[in-house]
Formats: structure tokens, sequence, C-alpha cells
């Protein structure tokens, strides 16, 4: 089952995000990109200062999101609602979604998150965004024993690039 179903698309529309102001439905979709979601997170993709209230308001109002910790700081959305507006974003602006993985990555990347960043940064297309993290990283990853990563990210990055890449080829060879 997916939420790319015309009939689960349909079912998330009539039961779920009946009755949403075009901004909260517009905030959602949005953000559907992202498997985990905060206020400052969401206030950075999408270039707010309210996301921690919005969330907030709709974990109270709807249940749309699922809190994560008891303090209510980070939240996640059901699978099958995340899938439907992910899908509808691609649809939508496929731009868009690029644009909220580009800036998800460069939050994450601040946040200390560089698993998170180099997800977003494949996501976003940017392959040298993803390379410099992966290079760079590649150090601390190795020497604290993370070479399943390391050999995902490896793995995600197309065997031309890393041919043509020294640092992408020792980042290989050590994983």
């Amino acid at each position: 089952l997916s939420g790319r179903d015309a009939i689960v698309l349909d079912y998330i529309h009539t039961q779920w995000l009946w009755g949403l102001s075009d901004d909260d439905r517009d905030f959602l979709i949005r953000v559907s990109v992202l498997d985990w979601l905060s206020g400052p997170l969401c206030n950075e993709v999408l270039n707010r200062h309210d996301a921690g209230d919005v969330l907030h308001r709709m974990f109270s109002d709807r249940l749309l999101v699922i809190p994560l910790d008891r303090r209510g700081s980070a939240y996640r959305m059901h699978g099958l609602l995340r899938d439907a507006l992910q899908a509808e974003l691609e649809r939508q602006d496929a731009a868009a979604a690029r644009q909220v993985h580009g800036r998800a990555s460069t939050w994450f990347e601040a946040a200390g998150d560089i698993d998170r960043a180099v997800r977003h940064a494949l996501a976003a297309d940017d392959i040298d965004r993803v390379e410099r993290l992966v290079v760079g990283h590649t150090p601390s990853y190795y020497t604290t024993g993370r070479y399943t990563t390391l050999k995902r990210w490896i793995d995600s990055i197309s065997r031309d690039r890393v041919v043509h890449s020294p640092g992408l080829c020792l980042t290989a060879a050590l994983a």
C-alpha cells in the first residue's frame, strides 16, 4: 500500500487534509520530503519563523504529525501521508522539492547530522555537495568505524563520478 495510489491519495485528502488552510496544506506538502521535522529545520527550509507553532498545532488539532519526544521539539509524519504529499509536491513543483532538500542538507550539516545532510544533498541532485560532504567527513567516519555508512554513500554516487574523483576513490577504498 502506497500513499501514491489514487484511492489512498483520495482518502488522505478527504479524511486527513479536509478543512486545512492553504498555508497549512502548503506547509505539509513542502515538508513532506523530510523524514524528521522540527521547528528550526522547517523554518530554515521554508523560510518561515513560526514552524514550531504550526507543527504543534497540527499535532494538537489534527494529529497530522507525531511527536518524537515529550517536549514536542521533533515530529514525523505518518508514512502514507508523507508518501502522498511527496508525490503531490513532485507533481506540482519538482524544483521546490529539490530546493527543500538542498536547504535541509545545509541545515543538517550545520547541526552535525552529516548522514542526513548527504541524503538530502543526493535528493537535491547536488552531487558536488555530496562529494564535498563525503570526502570531508570520510576521516571521522572511518576512524570511528562507520564503514557501512561510507559504503552506502559511495554506492549512492555514480561509478563514473567516483572513478574521476581522487577523494571519492579513497573513500571507496576505505569503505
